[in-house]
């Protein structure tokens, strides 16, 4: 306890009962926070040992509050409760301050209950609560909540998707929900247990589907009984798109790269070309894929893959995308140097599903590698035709004979052959009396002659110079005689380009021929053909019809 009225040396009446109170037994003795007791005066006359910060704020009290406060309370005999701060360096402090008219010797009483912490705790509360009112409020994400019902009770006042709040408000979640057949259709927005981040879709304002993130938790009631579901949802709609596009660029990647690198496993462009259209087929789901190669007449021909299913291939390249009454189909054209060289074209049948971006996109990457492959083809098939073709006379040369020839030995087991040699005689006067360039054309004129005389499926080739070679399956010595016999008839055509009458060009013809199953080598029967052709131009006949056969 506290003397605070030292001006007087006696204590008076007034005095001695406020101090009573704060002593031994006096109703204030136990009070637990600040308290104080002043005179009719307003002057304090007694206080506990817990009043200095209600001190303080009464030595702060510029304004006269607490006194005015007491007066009015004094006044009236009634009861009055404040809210005073006590600011300092460090910190606020909040009382609530009762203030009592007490006895007849005009006391008023101060008492003081630290609410520091509950005004603090409440004012936390109230921000909280306008925080998530503001959040809730301007944020994209909306909040809600269904009943018992399964209907939505509450959603944010912005609405979600488009749709406003009042509208959603009372309606099933079910409503604008995309759902499947195996699927409960309300949830999560019946969720029993706590739920996190689960995608389901939601139609829009527009009635398009919208991808939302979904966290909620069940609410329960005193009972224990569930009563509803309160949660967050946010639209993911575009990282859900962003997402599928990722997952299907890193598809359309892989795929992509199973098809060049089988590609560049190829050296061989026209194995290229079949490795592409080998590759293609899975990868893009087709039934049927063939690489097209354009001729020079603007035509299309396969090159690689699979004969095109339907009748006029070339109509449908002409479009990208066709679909015919049997098949869907996918046409891309190919290019090297900004000029047409090709197409992919890939086909399924017409009850399929049409072609995708992504299947699109693949096969016209494909298309641009095929555009080089196929130049590549072009170009080494012109080389392969050069190194095994004559140029003057586009008959074949001596090298690819001998192959072909050597392949034909093979099938003696089961065949006969002959072989016969063409010489022009009297070819080198042309050349000397006319120059190379009509002897060329001589020479064009006697494997044209030639050409008439054998079949599809014989060979003929230009050995070099002046001499021709001639491969003709299945014919016995008989028949070979009768063909050489007609080559030599040919021969009158190339008189006009003798070199005078003395010296009619025309051919000297040697057979060599190989019964079924003779045990024969290519060189031999070459050897043998070619000395009966030398026969024949030592003997003087040529441009008779005389043939020497050589056994």
């Amino acid at each position: 306890m506290t003397d605070m009225n030292p001006t007087s040396d006696r204590e008076s009446a007034t005095a001695r009962e406020a101090l009573n109170l704060f002593q031994g037994s006096g109703v204030l003795a136990a009070y637990p926070g600040p308290a104080l007791a002043f005179d009719a005066e307003g002057q304090v006359v007694a206080a506990n040992d817990a009043a200095g910060p209600l001190l303080e704020i009464l030595r702060r009290d510029e304004a006269g509050v607490l006194a005015q406060a007491a007066a009015a309370a004094g006044a009236v005999q009634l009861g009055k409760t404040i809210t005073m701060p006590l600011v300092d360096p460090t910190r606020t402090q909040f009382f609530d301050v009762l203030i009592l008219p007490y006895g007849a010797a005009g006391l008023t009483l101060f008492l003081a209950r630290d609410v520091t912490t509950e005004r603090v705790l409440r004012l936390a509360l109230t921000e909280s609560r306008q925080r998530y009112k503001d959040l809730a409020e301007s944020s994209s994400d909306f909040a809600w909540e269904t009943g018992a019902d399964s209907r939505f009770a509450f959603v944010s006042p912005l609405g979600a998707l488009g749709h406003p709040a009042e509208a959603l408000v009372g309606r099933p979640p079910t409503d604008f929900m995309v759902t499947g057949e195996d699927e409960d259709a309300a949830f999560p927005f019946n969720a029993r247990v706590p739920v996190s981040n689960v995608e389901i879709w939601f139609r829009d304002v527009n009635g398009e589907p919208a991808c939302l993130s979904v966290s909620c938790r069940p609410i329960f009631g005193p009972g224990g009984a569930w009563s509803g579901t309160r949660g967050l949802c946010r639209d993911v709609t575009e990282t859900h798109r962003l997402t599928v596009e990722l997952a299907r660029a890193r598809h359309r990647e892989r795929l992509l790269a199973y098809v060049l690198r089988s590609l560049r496993h190829e050296a061989d462009p026209a194995n290229v070309l079949a490795v592409a259209a080998a590759t293609a087929g899975p990868a893009l789901a087709a039934d049927g894929v063939a690489v097209m190669r354009r001729r020079a007449d603007g035509g299309y021909e396969t090159a690689a893959g699979q004969t095109p299913p339907f009748p006029d291939a070339t109509a449908v390249l002409a479009q990208t995308e066709t679909r015919t009454t049997t098949h869907r189909v996918l046409a891309l054209q190919t290019g090297y140097a900004n000029e047409v060289n090709g197409a992919l074209l890939l086909w399924r049948t017409a009850d399929a599903d049409g072609w995708s971006e992504d299947e699109k996109f693949l096969a016209g990457e494909l298309a641009t590698q095929l555009g080089s492959a196929l130049h590549q083809a072009a170009e080494s098939e012109a080389l392969r035709a050069l190194s095994q073709t004559d140029p003057l006379t586009g008959l074949m040369n001596r090298r690819s004979f001998e192959a072909a020839a050597a392949r034909r030995m093979a099938a003696l087991p089961r065949q006969s052959c002959a072989l016969l040699y063409v010489d022009l005689d009297n070819f080198k006067p042309v050349n000397d009396r006319f120059g190379h360039a009509e002897g060329d054309q001589a020479l064009k004129l006697a494997a044209d002659l030639l050409r008439q005389s054998v079949r599809a499926i014989d060979l003929l080739a230009r050995l070099g110079g002046d001499e021709f070679a001639l491969w003709l399956d299945g014919l016995d010595a008989g028949a070979a005689a009768q063909k050489a016999a007609e080559i030599t008839a040919l021969s009158a055509a190339l008189q006009r380009y003798s070199a005078g009458p003395e010296k009619p060009l025309g051919f000297s013809v040697g057979v060599a021929t190989a019964e079924a199953g003779a045990d024969l080598e290519l060189v031999v029967l070459m050897e043998r053909a070619d000395q009966a052709m030398y026969t024949v131009k030592r003997a003087g006949k040529a441009g008779r019809g005389m043939i020497e056969e050589a056994r």
